[in-house]
């Protein structure tokens, strides 16, 4: 399955209220309305690395070298994604966003790529932040997300 980002959309879908973070299936997301977000320039990565231990013993024959360490991986944070999209003044979509910002309940999104595969989660916003990068010239949104789902992915 190969996705491609550019010509790709990005949805926000309803409030999950008293979710606890798990695996979802397709009918977690039979009954959703989508509402797209517009002018979205970035979609980031979606991305959480493991945490780590390290652990060291010298080693008893050869005292003087340096200690080889084991690393074990201990814990799997929450994955997260970053969306920028450029300010769009009246967009029902950015607004869902900043509402959703604004709530401690995650809610769902679909990325649908050019090819028709689709991206399906459930996250929370955690920022709403302004982006007035010169470069660009376009006044944006940056908005972290922070997954609380396995991504169902489809193809299309």
């Amino acid at each position: 399955m190969f996705f491609t980002a550019a010509g790709s959309t990005f949805d926000i879908g309803d409030l999950r209220a008293n979710w606890a973070a798990r695996q979802v299936s397709a009918v977690d997301f039979s009954s959703e309305v989508w509402v797209p977000v517009e002018g979205v320039s970035s979609l980031g990565r979606i991305s959480g690395e493991w945490q780590t231990e390290e652990t060291a013993s010298p080693d008893a024959d050869d005292p003087d070298n340096p200690q080889m360490p084991t690393v074990l991986k201990s814990a799997r944070p929450a994955k997260t994604m970053q969306v920028v999209a450029a300010m769009v003044a009246g967009d029902a979509g950015q607004m869902a966003m900043l509402a959703a910002e604004g709530i401690v309940h995650p809610v769902t999104f679909r990325l649908t790529a050019a090819d028709g595969s689709v991206l399906r989660f459930v996250a929370l916003v955690l920022g709403a932040d302004h982006v007035f990068d010169e470069a660009a010239n376009v006044m944006s949104w940056s908005f972290s997300l922070k997954l609380q789902s396995n991504i169902l992915r489809e193809a299309s």
